[in-house]
């Protein structure tokens, strides 16, 4: 139930071709919190330092993989996502980048 007056934003759906990867990624966290439960607003800043810190956080993420991987099949292009800054990562730039698997 929404609260009177408040317009929540449309969520688009999953993609077709990331379903799985929303699957695994699901799977990896369930019991346990993502890294960017404790501050969700440092994984959409556009503040460099902040952006570098939520990519810092995810390379320590139990779903760092996962998250990746759904990021890259879905296309996001919001946020940091699997240590990538998904806003730059549209416009061909990445405020951080790991191969780690």
């Amino acid at each position: 139930m929404t609260a009177p007056g408040v317009a929540w934003p449309k969520v688009p759906p999953i993609p077709a071709d990331a379903l799985s990867q929303w699957r695994r990624l699901a799977a990896a966290l369930i019991d346990r919190e993502p890294c960017c439960s404790d501050d969700p607003e440092l994984w959409f800043s556009r503040r460099p330092d902040e952006i570098e810190a939520a990519c810092h956080r995810c390379l320590s993420c139990h779903a760092f993989v996962a998250c990746r991987d759904y990021a890259d099949a879905a296309h996001e292009s919001l946020g940091v996502w699997g240590a990538r800054d998904r806003t730059a990562h549209r416009s061909g730039t990445r405020a951080t980048e790991s191969d780690t698997p």
